[in-house]
């Protein structure tokens, strides 16, 4: 094994198996290995068995020099017996010389050495030896003939325990090794415990002069399965080279000394007819026995691969089957590059052949993948479409090796379902006009060859151009295309029930995106509710989870804020279980979530929500979720004061104008909300200009939005306020809210207090189960003093947000959990430190905090750089959100909620 100077392998260190080497220059100790054949010295017969370059002779070498046992016989086969006779002659020969008494014995004159009477003979001197005799019998690469290994069997069942045999060969003997398993009498040494542990690579390499990480061993060992002599040529190759994790990449089975070890001891010691069926079975993964028909025309079954294992082939078992193996990788490698050179127009042929066997067994990534590699790309395309591979590619948000496999898919390829095909790549990147013109192509194929619903590719056509549909700007043209996808389904005979209900689902969420557009909450909910069923009972938990997350999106913005949350707190978690990081499974759950918490003004909490939703890969809902997003992001912003950020995120999603009126609803929402920031800054024109987009819309929420713009304009023009407040459930809970309060106002300005009182009790109602607070902490002054005066606020603790203790001059605020519903505690209510209702944002905290420092409005706006127009605003804002009405008051207020340190503090 250790070969001479001139071998390829000199100066890399030898696999030695134990102690008994130490001190030797270069020696790698594998002190298991000696136990195990110690072990098998216990009974009477130990197999060391593995294909060339397992260091099977150096591990008996590695047992004497630890254990140093005496009278040990040798024999080793530099050829391959010519007959029993002749074996035995040599083989007792050397029982001779170790000391057993053979000399004066009959049965070694010149008669029939194998015979059953010359055998019990020598059993007899075994026996009458005196001390047990251990043969090692090292058959290199030959194997033995069912002579020699009949006489085998009959001497170590005559010796009665006396002779222990350790055999060493790369093929199995024909020994009746099942008896000796089932009698307990044997022990095996294979390739899989001669292979390389860890360890053992790390101590080799370092020999060798190369310090691995742990990584790049595991790398190592992954590329030559462990195997010793794969792992020297390693050593050899991987010296000097800066870059090691690329060396190991580059290490293969096909170049230099290992391609030529492995013809010479592998390859080329096979009989013709395994060496036909190795060449043709190499460009497969694994060897089960059907492929391997396919592949050689021959009958094939489990035994003949088990035959194959157990011989100088390199083929080794899977973990966990009874008749499925594979190559050793390096030799695998070797293979396909021999047969490549042999016969390269074979190649594809064998490839085609292993696609559809593949395929009609169901194995459909395989059979694409084969497919590609005979360049046979009409049927690539055609295991895609017909074996609904599209629907598994589409339902995935991680990507797949699909892609990458048919990366060379012609892109002239004029069949459908190549169209299909390349319309799904393009789709995973979100490109949806080249996904519309190549599934507009596809469909002209289609029509050209008479083929129509429900034929697969058919249904994938229509199929896919709902997702196209959807990524679009028109959400009915959108929702028209989901419907007909629908209908194309319920067509489709259900063959593959994992496979329709996946496309059932992405149905499902293309038809429940639109409606949630379209703000039709009700049926997208029923529709997210279908598809659910029918991905939980295929067990498809990716496509539960997204679409529960998107159902969960449809009830916080309809409202339903406790709904939403029992769902996202299954689909949204933290990271440690202590609340350290958020771990979302749907970017729409995570929006859900941050929905929820921000109609409850817990903005620490919908901050991280953002953020965690933003960490996550956009999919086919990019369109609706980045609005969703844009809303929520723009909505934050402005509870944080941060008017011209909010302004700019909601701008940037919006068109400059509209075509034509606004129908969409979360078009509708943007555009409000865009109204909204403009009046709050005191642009109630610009402000009309944006609301006059949506047309004559008759959505409440759009007609209240235009109210508050005339009256802030200061217009004489009146918008008639609808004859009562919105009370359909098709209508999200913060719009009949919203037009409660609304209702409130222009009671307020006709002078009647006790009805507007009455208006804000109904919204109060409405709101309390789900404690949607944010109406009413972004109310006008005057519902905020309504709620004051009329005690509505005390009787309405869910409305209370308790802000946490901080330094002067401080915004820091003790982030919630994204879980957890905070309720102001006891012993502030006691002492008089009533929880405030609305939060002040990070600039009026910066601000509150210099007027305890007694700045004047000058001096706290030069000291933050901002205008003292801005200073007065957060100091309006401060005193009524601290419901007082003078600068000292505030202060003396923040002391009492424990915003600022107490003056008394030491």
């Amino acid at each position: 094994m250790t070969g001479g100077p001139s071998s390829p392998t000199a100066g890399i260190p030898a696999v030695h198996s134990g102690p008994g080497s130490a001190g030797v220059a270069g020696v790698v100790e594998r002190p298991r290995l000696v136990e195990l054949v110690r072990r098998g010295l216990r009974g009477p017969f130990t197999l060391v068995t593995a294909p060339a370059g397992y260091g099977k002779s150096v591990l008996v070498r590695a047992w004497e020099a630890e254990d140093r046992p005496s009278g040990v016989v040798h024999t080793r086969l530099t050829e391959a017996p010519s007959s029993a006779a002749y074996f035995w002659a040599m083989a007792i020969e050397e029982m001779r010389r170790a000391g057993v008494d053979l000399q004066r014995d009959g049965a070694t004159g010149a008669g029939d050495r194998s015979g059953p009477r010359t055998l019990a003979r020598v059993a007899e001197r075994i026996r009458a030896h005196g001390r047990p005799l251990v043969w090692v019998l090292d058959c290199g690469e030959h194997s033995l003939p069912r002579a020699v290994t009949d006489g085998l069997d009959r001497l170590m069942s005559l010796s009665g325990g006396a002779l222990h045999l350790v055999l060493t060969t790369r093929i199995d003997p024909l020994l009746p090794l099942h008896r000796y398993r089932l009698d307990d009498a044997i022990t095996e040494i294979r390739a899989a415990d001669l292979a390389f542990s860890a360890d053992e690579t790390s101590a080799l390499m370092q020999q060798a002069g190369l310090a691995l990480a742990p990584r790049d061993v595991d790398k190592l060992r992954t590329r030559t399965g462990g195997w010793p002599a794969g792992l020297r040529f390693a050593a050899m190759s991987l010296a000097g080279r800066a870059d090691i994790e690329h060396a190991i990449d580059a290490f293969r089975g096909d170049t230099d000394n290992v391609a030529e070890y492995l013809m010479s001891e592998v390859l080329a010691t096979q009989p013709a007819a395994v060496r036909e069926l190795l060449l043709r079975t190499c460009v497969v993964d694994e060897l089960q026995p059907g492929v391997v028909e396919a592949l050689t025309g021959d009958h094939c079954d489990a035994r003949v691969l088990r035959f194959l294992a157990h011989g100088n082939s390199f083929i080794e078992p899977v973990q966990g089957s009874d008749d499925r193996y594979h190559y050793q990788p390096l030799f695998r490698e070797f293979l396909r590059s021999q047969l490549a050179f042999e016969r390269p127009a074979l190649v594809p042929e064998l490839h085609r052949a292993a696609a559809e066997w593949y395929a009609q067994h169901g194995q459909l990534p395989s059979a694409i993948s084969h497919a590609a590699l005979g360049e046979d790309w009409a049927m690539a395309a055609r295991f895609v479409v017909n074996g609904f591979c599209y629907a598994s590619e589409l339902s995935r948000r991680q990507p797949t090796p699909l892609p990458t496999v048919l990366a060379h898919l012609p892109a002239d390829l004029e069949v459908p379902e190549a169209g299909v095909t390349r319309a799904l790549f393009a789709l995973r990147e979100l490109d949806a006009d080249r996904a519309a013109s190549e599934l507009a192509l596809a469909g002209k194929l289609l029509e050209r060859d008479g083929r129509h619903l429900p034929q697969p590719c058919a249904l994938a056509v229509v199929v896919l151009d709902a997702v196209v549909a959807g990524l679009g700007e028109d959400p009915e043209a959108g929702l028209t295309a989901a419907v007909a996808a629908e209908s194309a389904l319920h067509l489709q005979p259900v063959h593959d029930p994992v496979a329709h209900a996946e496309l059932a689902a992405i149905v499902a969420g293309c038809k429940a995106r639109m409606l949630l557009q379209l703000g039709r909450f009700g049926p997208a909910h029923d529709v997210l509710a279908a598809g659910v069923k029918a991905a939980h009972a295929q067990d498809l938990d990716g496509a539960v989870a997204e679409l529960q997350g998107l159902a969960a999106l449809v009830n916080a913005m309809a409202g339903n804020l406790r709904e939403a949350l029992g769902v996202v707190r299954r689909l949204v978690t933290t990271a440690d279980g202590a609340g350290n990081g958020l771990v979302c499974s749907s970017r729409a759950a995570a929006l859900a979530f941050a929905w929820v918490r921000l109609d409850e003004y817990e903005l620490t909490a919908a901050h991280d929500l953002l953020r965690c939703a933003e960490e996550l890969a956009p999919s086919y809902d990019a369109k609706v979720l980045h609005q969703v997003e844009t809303l929520l992001k723009a909505r934050l912003l402005a509870a944080q004061d941060e008017l011209d950020l909010a302004r700019a995120e909601l701008q940037a999603v919006l068109p400059g104008q509209f075509d034509a009126p606004v129908r969409a609803w979360l078009d509708r929402s943007l555009l409000a909300d865009l109204a909204a920031l403009l009046m709050a800054q005191g642009d109630a024109e610009g402000a009309l200009a944006t609301l006059g987009d949506i047309g004559g819309c008759d959505h409440i929420e759009c007609s209240l939005a235009v109210r508050r713009a005339w009256l802030a304009a200061g217009s004489g023009a009146e918008v008639a306020m609808p004859s009562r407040p919105a009370q359909s459930r098709a209508d999200p809970l913060a719009v009949r809210v919203g037009s409660w309060l609304a209702r409130a106002m222009s009671e307020l300005h006709d002078g009647d207090a006790a009805a507007a009182q009455g208006c804000l009790e109904s919204a109060l109602h409405l709101a309390a189960p789900e404690h949607l607070r944010r109406p009413f902490l972004e109310a006008p002054d005057e519902i905020r003093q309504l709620l004051d005066r009329g005690k509505l606020a005390a009787g309405h603790r869910w409305l209370q947000v308790r802000v946490p203790a901080a330094r002067a001059g401080s915004a820091s605020s003790a982030a919630p959990e994204p879980g957890e519903h905070r309720q102001p505690r006891e012993s502030d209510v006691a002492a008089g430190q009533a929880p405030i209702v609305i939060p002040l944002t990070k600039k009026e905290q910066e601000v509150l905090g210099y007027l305890a420092e007694l700045l004047t409005t000058e001096e706290i706006a030069s000291t933050m750089f901002v205008s003292v127009n801005t200073v007065r605003s957060h100091v309006r804002s401060i005193l009524r959100k601290l419901g007082v009405t003078r600068r000292n008051e505030a202060v003396r207020r923040a002391w009492e909620l424990r915003l600022l340190p107490s003056p008394n503090a030491a």
